[in-house]
């Protein structure tokens, strides 16, 4: 038991990680952090690397319609499967899910990898090979969060959660910042080569955990699709159904929540679009600059989100205070994006070089993330405190399924817009600008919002 416990001890003292060492019951905890964060890691490299990468090889013209083909790729798994998922994690050793979805995830990557270096019909496998990864993430993601509770104490959880929250906002950031530079160094193969390595590794980390002390639970509960108890399976996937009709019920009775998700979904249904597909086109060709700069900017607007999430923590948690940061913080949202489209217009160029411009964009995305994360942090909080617990679950089922499921939506509808040319990027930021200021008025005289902003204790 000493030997044990002192080699734990080693290991903690290695990563130099002092809050972890209080936080985790030991190398379990540190071998699935770091699952979750090479996880996170590639997959920020691999988003910033395949833009650039479908910019390249489509152009100006059908850019916008393929990288709305190749969200969508990654998004309409994640909404048909999660469910599913889910419920799998909680009938299979999550330990296995997570070594074969992560090792599977690798070997797709350097089979994606080596049909691109041979140029044999890369496109095609690279959305197929999306579709797939969108799947096995759909499995992986559940079965790790899963997890976490199994090995570390109770009275730690709330720690390890805010460790495991800060490493996936730093390692975005780290993978943001490099993930030009690889694309310009090595290539999309030497990026989809890396990762791929990265993500069997990460297999590899978990095999020498423990088995997460839920296997006598999972041989109690385990229910096979093909087994003799596949009916039960099958009953438990129309309950999922059932679940999420229920969530919109309740949702539908709470008129302030109704408004506040209607609100954010329109929200997000603007901002998307524009993060995923306008910013990327506009980087590489209105301002004519690399993918290093692109990643980059997102780097630095993450780093806003972060600090918006500390700011969070210190500042008061006044009533008026926090609907004030929703009020303002949407609109703050539709300025900067109107912003970024009147600099592209001609007398932007006139006055400010091509780098100036992106030096004013990087700026405006820090502050917009600043003020996201001002006022979604809070949204959060009422939803957890204003929806009854025996809801909560259906309640999330049915805003989650509708958060992403519009995302491939926006998508599609602004990829079409531009593939179509018919209207310039910056008329399409300078719309989307004006209709997010417009959400934000609404939310201030909608006075359902404030009254139910004004009732809830965020202290």
């Amino acid at each position: 038991m000493k030997k044990e416990r002192s080699k734990r001890e080693r290991v903690l003292t290695l990563y130099k990680f002092p809050l972890l060492y209080h936080s985790i019951k030991g190398r379990d905890f540190l071998l699935l952090l770091q699952t979750i964060i090479v996880s996170n890691l590639g997959r920020a490299i691999q988003s910033i690397a395949v833009t650039w990468y479908i910019l390249s090889v489509f152009g100006g013209a059908k850019s916008g319609l393929y990288l709305a083909f190749y969200y969508s790729c990654f998004l309409i798994p994640l909404i048909m499967f999660g469910p599913i998922a889910g419920m799998f994690v909680d009938m299979h050793n999550r330990k296995n899910i997570i070594i074969i979805t992560n090792v599977l995830r690798g070997v797709f990557l350097l089979i994606l990898a080596g049909v691109t270096f041979l140029k044999f019909f890369p496109m095609l496998f690279l959305f197929l090979i999306t579709i797939i990864n969108a799947i096995l993430i759909a499995f992986s993601v559940p079965a790790a969060n899963a997890c976490i509770p199994n090995i570390v104490k109770d009275k730690n959880l709330v720690k390890a959660n805010s460790v495991i929250s800060l490493n996936e906002n730093l390692t975005f950031i780290i993978g943001a910042s490099i993930a030009g530079f690889l694309y310009a160094k090595i290539g999309i193969v030497g990026v989809f080569t890396i990762n791929g390595v990265l993500f069997v590794l990460t297999g590899v980390f978990v095999v020498f955990t423990n088995n997460y002390k839920v296997n006598k639970f999972l041989r109690e509960r385990k229910v096979g699709v093909f087994s003799g108890r596949g009916l039960e399976f099958l009953k438990h996937f129309k309950n999922i159904f059932s679940s999420i009709k229920d969530g919109f019920v309740f949702i539908k009775s709470d008129r302030p929540i109704y408004l506040i998700i209607i609100f954010g979904l329109v929200i997000n249904f603007f901002i998307y679009p524009f993060d995923s597909i306008l910013l990327p086109k506009t980087i590489k060709f209105s301002l004519h600059l690399g993918a290093s700069k692109y990643g980059i900017m997102q780097a630095i607007a993450s780093v806003g989100g972060v600090l918006g999430l500390g700011l969070m923590t210190i500042i008061p948690k006044k009533n008026s205070v926090i609907y004030n940061f929703l009020k303002y913080g949407v609109f703050v949202l539709g300025v900067t994006v109107f912003l970024s489209g009147i600099l592209l217009l001609p007398i932007g160029f006139k006055y400010l070089s091509a780098y100036g411009i992106y030096v004013i964009f990087c700026f405006l995305g820090f502050i917009r993330q600043v003020f996201d994360s001002l006022f979604m942090i809070p949204m959060k909080t009422i939803y957890q405190k204003r929806v009854p617990n025996e809801y909560r679950g259906r309640f999330y089922g049915f805003m989650n399924t509708m958060w992403i499921g519009l995302q491939p939506v926006s998508c599609g509808i602004l990829g079409l817009v531009t593939s179509l040319n018919y209207f310039s990027t910056t008329s399409i930021m300078i719309a989307l600008g004006v209709m997010i200021v417009i959400m934000s008025i609404l939310i201030g005289i909608t006075s359902d919002i404030k009254k139910l902003y004004l009732q809830i204790n965020f202290g």
